[in-house]
């Protein structure tokens, strides 16, 4: 696996954008015309990773954006394997992941490559993720998944005195407007070095889709780098527009399938139960807040896909814990 260096590159570019798309191709096309609109002060590159698309993505491409290079996959790979190809043909300074149902506000990938060109001691910056109407989303970043932060989470701590419990995911309200540190920055939108590419490696192809920018992220925080998350930066985000394409339980099942396989890379066999049964908790609790939410008339449709998701988590998490249980303990324990 090569990564092109300094010495391999044929242009000057300071930001190579990569973004993986499936069957979202007008989702993808306001992207494109955001990020080309809305990046000033930086020559870029966008490499579009295409997972066998089956609308007119392909064509749209070829008509509408000549510049963008385009690797067309003959099968969905999932997000990091996809993510990897574009990765290993950027040239930028700096690199980007992007999400396709993302349009670009306010030169934010150039504020993000500003940020990182004055704090040499950061390597990874995100943005503030927003609904179309403009409120702000939960998912923009957040901190490593331990029992810590999950029983922050499972408690509602974290939701009580967000300025003192962190949890998984870095509540709303804890979002301020100056950069934060944390653990992880979504995948949607990120920024980092190219350098880092080389130090630590690329997204891990186990993960299909979902929580492999977590454990990127954790690999990066090994190695010393710093990881913000910019409050002043923001983008729109359609969010999971190409997994509710999917079967009810597709983003369920990927998300809790890489908590798995993150847990089972660090810890004993009693704790990926123990933190599997914190989930159970975290995700059934929440699938009742927003279940009473869609009783009471609020944001009826978005509450009803969350609940069905969060319920869909909890089960899928049980289920972790029953196969756990049912193998027995580790060997080693």
């Amino acid at each position: 696996m090569v990564i092109n260096s300094d010495s391999n590159r044929i242009l000057n570019i300071d930001l190579s954008i990569v973004i993986v798309s499936w069957n979202v191709c007008q989702l993808l096309k306001q992207c494109l015309e955001s990020t080309y609109e809305q990046t000033n002060g930086l020559t870029i590159e966008i490499i579009v990773v295409d997972n066998d698309s089956q609308d007119e993505t392909k064509h749209m491409l070829s008509t509408k954006f000549p510049d963008v290079k385009v690797i067309a996959n003959e099968k969905n790979l999932g997000f990091a394997t996809a993510n990897n190809q574009g990765l290993e043909l950027s040239r930028g300074r700096y690199v980007a992941l992007l999400n396709p149902d993302t349009v670009i506000l306010s030169n934010a990938l150039g504020k993000m490559v500003a940020y990182l060109e004055s704090e040499a001691e950061v390597g990874v910056v995100g943005a503030k993720l927003l609904f179309p109407n403009g409120e702000t989303q939960g998912g923009s970043a957040g901190f490593h998944p331990d029992f810590k932060t999950m029983f922050n989470y499972a408690s509602f701590l974290s939701f009580l005195f967000p300025n003192r419990f962190r949890a998984i995911w870095l509540s709303r309200r804890a979002m301020k407007d100056s950069p934060v540190e944390v653990g992880w920055v979504s995948g949607a939108c990120m920024v980092l070095r190219r350098h880092i590419l080389e130090e630590v490696g690329l997204l891990n192809p186990s993960f299909f889709m979902y929580i492999e920018d977590i454990e990127w992220c954790a690999r990066i925080g090994q190695q010393g780098w710093q990881i913000m998350f910019l409050g002043d930066v923001k983008i729109v985000h359609y969010s999971k527009a190409s997994s509710y394409q999917q079967k009810s339980g597709f983003i369920s099942k990927n998300l809790i399938m890489g908590f798995n396989f993150l847990y089972s890379e660090q810890y004993s066999r009693l704790a990926v139960v123990l933190l599997h049964l914190l989930g159970v908790i975290s995700f059934s609790s929440r699938a009742a807040v927003y279940q009473l939410a869609t009783t009471l008339k609020m944001g009826v449709d978005e509450n009803n896909k969350m609940a069905l998701t969060m319920w869909h988590c909890a089960i899928y998490s049980f289920n972790f814990v029953r196969r756990y249980i049912k193998d027995g303990p580790d060997r080693e324990e």
